[in-house]
């Protein structure tokens, strides 16, 4: 689901460009700071808070997208919708932005539900060409080919009958990198143990 979550998935674009709207709306970027680490705290484990400084994390310009990990964008969706609702909507502005972004965030949980969501396929693919539409409409010059590649998640599902998603291999794949990548900090020098 890197289409998505990250290495410049619909999600880093849909909330670069989201939030940079609201800024042009005037919500300041100390309100949606506090906004969201308030509502990540209230949701989450404290561990879980959300971290990330979003004035280093967003970026200038109508076709970037947001600098942030997969993990993070996965963690910041339903905090956005909060924001969404909560700050924004009241100001009776950028209702199909709101739209578009309850939209993405209605596929993630589809997503992360796993297998079982398989059996809604035909309404993901309603929600999934909704969403298209919209972000091709707000977001044209982000409109890039992970767009296009989410267009085909509910048709892998209906053929396949499961969700694809490569999350547990990379949980795994963690344990993979401790021993065989070098780290910058290591110099030339491998993580693997001397034993080895």
């Amino acid at each position: 689901m890197h289409c998505v979550w990250s290495s410049g998935g619909v999600a880093q674009y849909e909330a670069n460009q989201f939030m940079a709207q609201a800024l042009r709306l005037g919500v300041c970027m100390d309100t949606m700071q506090s906004f969201l680490r308030a509502v990540s705290a209230s949701v989450s484990e404290p561990k879980r808070r959300l971290k990330m400084v979003l004035s280093k994390r967003l970026v200038d310009g109508d076709n970037k997208h947001m600098r942030a990990f997969a993990s993070e964008m996965l963690f910041l969706m339903p905090c956005m919708v909060a924001l969404a609702e909560l700050v924004i909507a009241p100001m009776g502005e950028m209702e199909h932005h709101i739209s578009s972004l309850k939209l993405l965030y209605t596929i993630q949980v589809a997503v992360m539900w796993g297998d079982r969501s398989c059996q809604f396929v035909d309404l993901l693919n309603d929600i999934v060409d909704a969403h298209h539409q919209l972000f091709i409409r707000l977001y044209p010059r982000c409109c890039k080919p992970k767009m296009h590649y989410l267009r085909h998640l509910p048709d892998l599902m209906a053929q396949f009958m499961k969700v694809i998603t490569c999350f547990s291999a990379e949980r795994r794949h963690r344990i993979c990198l401790l021993y065989t990548s070098p780290s910058p900090r290591d110099g030339l020098l491998s993580r693997m143990p001397s034993s080895a």
